[in-house]
């Protein structure tokens, strides 16, 4: 949960985090998140460590970018909200 401050570690910009930022959260029995994953318009970014080295693989594809955005959809609904604060 973000304080209510809005003062957390990853941005000095309160505004966003305390009007714009939505925090959910989901089991991880349904969706074990081990990896980072940046969605694009057109464009698909994995990110990961293993043995402590950074691994990144770039998709530039209009198909993937549409794919893991209507994944994303899906799981977004399914988290359950943890700040009453931000947009829908």
């Amino acid at each position: 949960m973000t304080p209510a401050s809005g003062q957390v570690s990853w941005t000095d910009n309160t505004e966003f985090v305390l009007n714009h930022y939505l925090h959910r959260s989901i089991d991880q029995k349904i969706l074990d998140l081990q990896n980072e994953v940046i969605v694009n318009p057109q464009s698909v970014y994995l990110l990961s460590l293993e043995e402590d080295e950074p691994v990144g693989i770039e998709l530039v594809s209009l198909t993937f970018s549409q794919l893991l955005r209507q994944l994303f959809v899906q799981m977004w609904g399914q988290a359950k909200v943890v700040d009453e604060r931000g947009g829908d």
